[in-house]
């Protein structure tokens, strides 16, 4: 069943297949007058040119006499042309990305993967892939048979555990000219989130950690634990000023639909996103190994605040890991800063050169440290850093971790409780410095 479009819309469907197979009006008409065996003089081609410019305009809709030889003429089903191109049928004869897609058939796959002009990478005349479509239509068994066969990738293809620069995707069928074009799509983070949002509802954990779903590709970058991690993690849009109070989306890589399946998704996959992530370094390597950092989902604060809304069966222990890595994360930063100030201490103290002596060593070290943001608390995108100035000794590392809140309030009151815990940790990491800093006399 498909919903009938307005003449108007039919008008500028017809008016669009029309030009992409023709290049003009004039000349359809007249292949149209020549199937039907009618002479196309000047005199009846103005008549026909006259009836599509009628149809075109939405002032007269396609007669049911005309239909069949128009849809025949522009290769497209009736269904297809009633609804403006929004709806196909399923049973056309041609192989294409929309059929192909929606089959359920892995022979069919199968010969559309390897047929020679391999248009299963190309784009067809709406400007969508095969991909497109299997996610439009919710078709992940054809998705997670490309992945399964080899015939595509979603990251550079390292192995999980293993450092990588990227997620971008690929594949190994060939086409003309070696372009293929879903394969740019896989990497565009929209597609991406769309397809994650589709694999959490449908159950597949497998294919979320061939996706990677539960972190960002920022988290492998080098420059992510570096003094300038933040801007790492931003891709500003242009109008950034604007929307940095009233979209999410600064962060890049947000997706509301996958927040929105995992809060309807099974325990094993709120299991697989709330659980912490252990990230290898890919410059920082110590005994010949990748030294490693646990942070959590990006999201996770958000996706709590849906798992409370939701009443989630698994909301308590959700939250239970999010207290215990936060309490870690506080632990850790007090003592990165203790470790920072014994060692600023003893260069005030000693007097490195050109730093002049002074008697209070560690109140110099405290000064210097905050004044040259060594803590750096991000609110916004929910990180906390503590740069390392111990030195290169072993297990030295500037310190990233994620930080945790939950703004939703439950009923339940022994989730609030936890949401309450939670929320300290939070406000005691991001406050930290103040058992530092002397008091303020006065």
């Amino acid at each position: 069943m498909f919903k009938l479009a307005k003449p108007e819309e039919i008008g500028q469907f017809l008016t669009q297949c029309v030009m992409q197979n023709y290049k003009s009006q004039r000349k359809f008409c007249k292949t149209w007058l020549e199937q039907e065996g009618l002479v196309a003089d000047n005199v009846t081609l103005q008549k026909r040119s006259n009836k599509f410019s009628q149809m075109k305009n939405g002032k007269k809709g396609v007669q049911t006499e005309d239909l069949p030889i128009i849809c025949s003429l522009l290769n497209l089903s009736c269904e297809e042309l009633l609804s403006a191109g929004k709806s196909r049928s399923a049973v056309e004869g041609r192989p294409n990305n929309y059929v192909v897609a929606l089959s359920d058939d892995p022979d069919v796959w199968n010969r559309y993967i390897r047929l020679p002009e391999a248009p299963i990478l190309y784009a067809d005349e709406y400007g969508k892939t095969v991909l497109d479509y299997a996610i439009e239509y919710q078709k992940l068994d054809f998705i997670e048979y490309l992945w399964e066969k080899g015939y595509i990738w979603f990251d550079d293809g390292r192995e999980e555990g293993k450092p990588c620069y990227g997620f971008g995707a690929g594949t190994n069928i060939s086409g003309k000219d070696h372009v293929r074009n879903f394969i740019p799509q896989l990497e565009q983070v929209d597609l991406r989130g769309r397809l994650a949002a589709l694999a959490v509802e449908q159950n597949r954990l497998p294919l979320l950690q061939a996706l990677r779903a539960n972190v960002i590709p920022d988290y492998y970058q080098p420059g992510f634990c570096e003094n300038n991690f933040p801007l790492m993690c931003r891709n500003f849009p242009e109008n950034w000023d604007t929307q940095r109070n009233d979209s999410p989306n600064i962060y890049g890589y947000y997706h509301e639909g996958i927040l929105q399946a995992i809060g309807r998704s099974s325990d094993e996959i709120v299991d697989y996103f709330t659980a912490p992530v252990v990230i290898p370094e890919m410059t920082a390597y110590q005994e010949g190994q990748p030294r490693t950092r646990e942070l959590t989902y990006f999201y996770l604060s958000q996706l709590l605040d849906k798992l409370v809304e939701a009443e989630h069966p698994f909301a308590g222990k959700a939250l239970d890991r999010a207290i215990a890595y936060s309490k870690q994360t506080e632990n850790l930063v007090r003592q990165q800063l203790k470790r920072n100030i014994q060692a600023e201490s003893s260069r005030h103290a000693y007097g490195a050169p050109g730093t002049p002596y002074s008697s209070d060593g560690r109140a110099e070290a405290i000064k210097a440290i905050f004044s040259d943001a060594q803590l750096h608390c991000d609110t916004e995108l929910n990180l906390v850093r503590v740069q390392s100035c111990t030195g290169k000794e072993p297990g030295w590392q500037h310190l990233v971790r994620n930080l945790i809140h939950v703004t939703a309030a439950a009923e339940n009151q022994q989730l609030q409780e936890k949401i309450r815990e939670l929320n300290a940790c939070y406000e005691r990491i991001i406050h930290i410095q103040d058992e530092f800093l002397p008091a303020e006399e006065g």
